[in-house]
């Protein structure tokens, strides 16, 4: 019979693999539309609403981070040094306690305001399908329920059939 302790240990084990973390962060490079470092830009993330969720400012860089993102899904905006907000060329972003890396970089439009367009996004588990991440926590599962056997010493051995 396996003890209580040893299944509390593989939860937690699973919990810890499959990640529980309240907050995630948002981060990458900003560059201005010549390929230089965009500084005094600030990344702003916005709630379906259009409320201003979290913020982040460009170091001399144009390395940008937003920390301590709540679980959800918001878009993000550019903010120039002058307070006016460039769009960001990109679907919402999904933000699900963990690092999202975007890589931006600021398009001239002409008389329009500028747009910010990604040069790479999301994290391995946000570019994997669904059936991905079903595989990811299956297996996740079943290398828990290994771990729980291997540890579980009470288990009488098996009868050989010889």
């Amino acid at each position: 019979m396996t003890h209580p302790s040893r299944l509390l240990a593989a939860f937690v084990l699973s919990s810890l693999l499959l990640g529980s973390a309240a907050t995630g962060r948002v981060h990458g490079l900003l560059l201005d539309p010549e390929g230089h470092p965009a500084t005094g830009y600030a990344t702003v993330l916005l709630d379906a609403e259009g409320v201003e969720v979290a913020r982040g400012a460009a170091n001399a860089s144009g390395r940008y981070a937003v920390e301590g993102v709540p679980d959800g899904t918001f878009t993000l905006v550019v903010e120039a040094p002058d307070g006016s907000r460039a769009a960001v060329a990109a679907p919402p972003l999904a933000v699900r306690g963990r690092d999202t890396r975007m890589d931006l970089r600021l398009v001239e439009q002409g008389d329009e305001p500028d747009t910010a367009v990604p040069t790479s996004t999301g994290s391995w588990w946000h570019n994997l399908p669904t059936t991905g991440k079903v595989w990811v926590i299956a297996g996740t599962l079943a290398l828990t329920a290994f771990a729980v056997a291997a540890v579980d010493d009470d288990a009488e051995p098996s009868a050989s059939p010889f």
